[in-house]
């Protein structure tokens, strides 16, 4: 399961730099420095609506449609904080979705779906060669496949004020992660001669009759066989007839069987018994493997579904520093350790292959290093943030895309690749127009360095710049609105894949995001 990094809440969407956070949203951005809040409770909790697209674009040389759009739910989950501070201790709760990726549903299937349906039309094309010729020049199918990947976190910990320069973080956070895949192709129809048939009924009709036609050349050759045996090897049809070898029924059927693999008379007046046996032999075999392959085919082009859950869960520790060597000047770090979650499938339905029922199977969070410098005044208040999450040391899994296509254990389909570890670089900018109204704006760059195998169209990540603004509101001493909005600008990917029998071919990954956040946060002196 490939997670995403993100927790956003209005804060960060009107700021994109949190990683020096003093406010209560530091529970997850910066838990160091929670001792810096005022004495009492704190409460917080956030609601987030997310509009994304993704976007596949595949020049495979044999697919129907070129391109492929997933359309996911709006509703993000929400997130909730608590922290309760007394002198130099503050104990912190925090409830959110920590990684993972909206539901997407692609109501055209992916290209991997698609691309074996393909590679058989391609395939049954050599049909029009043969006795009886069928034409096939396409397909068409219902397909469609829902994703969705949620990886929650429930934050606990405390941190401590050593000083009035360090304070110091430890706590743990809870990781469920669950997963769904939803999917089928049905309807799998093939375009014969201008007609439409139904795929697998047709495929088996037809492997039916190349069978028969397999088995009556092979009884043939075993006729032939026997004249070669008592020394008629070298006459021809007529010479057998002539000779009181064969009846003229049998002539006749010889004749018909070599001028339905497209034998001319003149030709076939002209060959002898041991080149018809070999014509023979030849088209048995030719005819058994037609219908070997379109037997394939049927099972390729049946109706197929997918509909797996996933679950399992993950700890990870945290530790964080707050630093203030200055009035007004702090500096948060936080390293959370890498995770290790198993996950384990139940499977209702499975027909490509993908997730064996009760399979246990390692997913991983990596570890991550925050950053970040905070700076305020009366009327300004600025942060620089940078977050780096160490991908590179992370077993990502096989690639899906290739299973699909491949095969689930072939040894073709590569391991998910990490060249360099990712990271991200925000600045945020937070004006305070007056004691009760701030407005905000920042930005992040996003680069997680994905190496040519992680990319494919079941998940794939884009270097992305992202802009924001928003604002802050005290209602009253107790209660603070905060309202957010957010726009990422992806760059698109270009990736390139060989199939071995179609070449190189270059599939484009596009997405479109764009983020609204409210906030409202509560705190009860003390």
């Amino acid at each position: 399961m490939p997670v995403l990094h993100n927790l956003h809440t209005a804060q960060y969407l009107r700021m994109l730099s949190r990683n020096a956070s003093t406010d209560i949203d530091a529970v997850y951005y910066n838990p160091g420095a929670l001792t810096r809040l005022s004495e009492g409770f704190h409460f917080a909790v956030y609601g987030q609506v997310n509009f994304q697209k993704n976007k596949i674009h595949s020049e495979f040389p044999l697919l129907n449609t070129k391109d492929y759009v997933g359309k996911p739910g709006a509703m993000a989950p929400p997130a909730a904080y608590m922290v309760y501070k007394k002198k130099n201790v503050a104990f912190s709760i925090g409830l959110g979705r920590n990684a993972g990726y909206d539901k997407s549903k692609y109501e055209s299937g992916l290209p991997s779906f698609e691309i074996p349906f393909a590679r058989t039309v391609d395939y049954l094309s050599v049909l029009k060669n043969y006795n009886p010729p069928y034409d096939v020049t396409g397909y068409n199918a219902n397909i469609s496949y829902t994703q969705k990947s949620t990886l929650w976190g429930l934050q606990l910990g405390a941190t401590y004020k050593a000083s009035d320069i360090f304070s110091i973080y430890g706590g743990v956070r809870i990781l469920p992660a669950a997963n769904r895949y939803e999917g089928y192709i049905k309807d799998v129809k093939l375009v014969v001669g201008g007609n439409e048939q139904v795929a697998p009924t047709w495929l088996t009709q037809v492997s039916s009759l190349f069978t028969n036609t397999s088995t009556s050349y092979n009884s043939s050759a075993t006729g032939v066989q026997q004249l070669i045996n008592i020394g008629a090897g070298n006459f021809t049809i007529a010479q057998c007839q002539n000779a009181g070898y064969i009846s003229s029924a049998t002539r006749a059927q010889y004749e018909a069987a070599l001028a339905q693999l497209g034998y001319s008379p003149s030709q076939i007046a002209a060959m002898n018994m041991t080149q018809v046996k070999s014509h023979y032999s030849v088209a048995a075999t030719d005819y058994g493997n037609l219908a070997n392959g379109t037997a394939t085919a049927a099972t390729t082009m049946s109706d197929k579904a997918i509909e797996v859950r996933q679950s399992g869960i993950g700890f990870t520790p945290i530790i964080g520093i707050s630093i203030i060597p200055v009035e007004n000047l702090n500096i948060g770090i936080k390293y959370e350790l890498k995770t290790s979650i198993e996950l384990i499938n139940k499977t209702t339905s499975d027909d490509l292959d993908l997730y064996t029922d009760g399979e246990k199977v390692k997913t991983y969070k990596p570890a991550i290093l925050s950053v970040g410098v905070g700076y305020k005044t009366t009327k300004l208040e600025g942060q620089l943030s940078y977050t780096m999450y160490f991908d590179k040391n992370v077993d990502w899994g096989p690639n899906e895309r290739y299973r699909v296509v491949y095969g689930r254990t072939n040894p073709l389909v590569p391991v998910r690749d990490i060249n360099n570890n990712g990271y991200e670089i925000g600045l945020g900018l937070q004006l305070n127009l007056k004691d009760n109204l701030s407005i905000s704006v920042g930005g992040v760059q996003t680069k997680m360095n994905v190496g040519k195998n992680f990319q494919s169209d079941f998940f794939y990540v884009n270097p992305a710049l992202t802009v924001g603004g928003g604002i802050k509101y005290k209602i009253d001493k107790q209660f603070v609105l905060d309202a957010g909005f957010s726009n990422t600008f992806f760059k698109k990917q270009n990736v390139s894949f060989r199939n071995y029998s179609e070449g190189h071919y270059i599939d484009t990954y596009e997405k479109t995001a764009m983020g609204f956040g409210i906030g409202l946060l509560y705190n009860i002196p003390e």
